[in-house]
């Protein structure tokens, strides 16, 4: 069983001491590892913000946090009320493989406000091209800049799908100058609608 130590205030040699000077050499004295680390990062910055980020770097030292958490905290503390936060935090998600980077781009045109579209699945079967499909992922913003170009329909689905046969005969016809036995120009068609995530199937 430890003896208890001798009051800071008894020491002699603690006699004389001011300030930040007494506040350290009495930490020292009477704290050790973790808790010791925690209160010098206290003492050792004035400000709020630069306590919080000293401490967040102890609790890491002490294996308290994953890296993860702790660069999405420290982001958090160092940027907070700044609008690039939101998408630093995304960046941190793709870095250690929270979410896909095609689920990141998304996000990050979302957050942008901009128009977004990706091919993220495609089966090609050459013997039997009625068999093949490909998935459509897409945000909002690209429908609504979809429509901004005079594309119209019943549904954003419909709309996408007028750009899409659009696309595929402007292929299409590349395909026929380079090569006249191509003759495939039948439209796509919507094979799934949209779910959840956003995608929809085209064959």
């Amino acid at each position: 069983m430890n003896k208890p130590k001798i009051p800071f205030g008894l020491m002699p040699g603690h006699w004389g001491l001011k300030g930040k000077t007494r506040d350290i050499a009495r930490a020292e004295y009477e704290l050790e590892g973790m808790d010791l680390d925690l209160r010098l990062a206290e003492i050792n910055n004035e400000d709020e913000k630069a306590q919080n980020l000293a401490k967040l770097d102890v609790r890491l030292k002490y294996n308290q946090l994953d890296q993860y958490t702790y660069d999405v905290e420290h982001n958090t503390i160092k940027l907070e009320g700044d609008p690039l936060l939101e998408e630093v935090l995304l960046d941190l998600e793709l870095k250690h493989h929270r979410i896909s980077k095609q689920e990141h781009d998304r996000k990050v045109a979302d957050l942008r406000g901009e128009p977004w579209v990706a091919m993220p699945d495609v089966k090609w079967d050459p013997a039997d091209p009625s068999r093949s499909y490909f998935e459509l992922d897409y945000n909002d913003h690209f429908v609504t800049y979809l429509r901004s170009n005079g594309y119209q329909g019943v549904s954003d689905d419909a709309i996408v799908e007028k750009w899409l046969n659009d696309v595929c005969r402007a292929v299409a016809g590349e395909m026929i100058d380079d090569d006249p036995s191509f003759v495939s120009t039948a439209p796509v068609t919507r094979k799934k609608p949209r779910g959840k995530k956003g995608k929809a199937e085209y064959s």
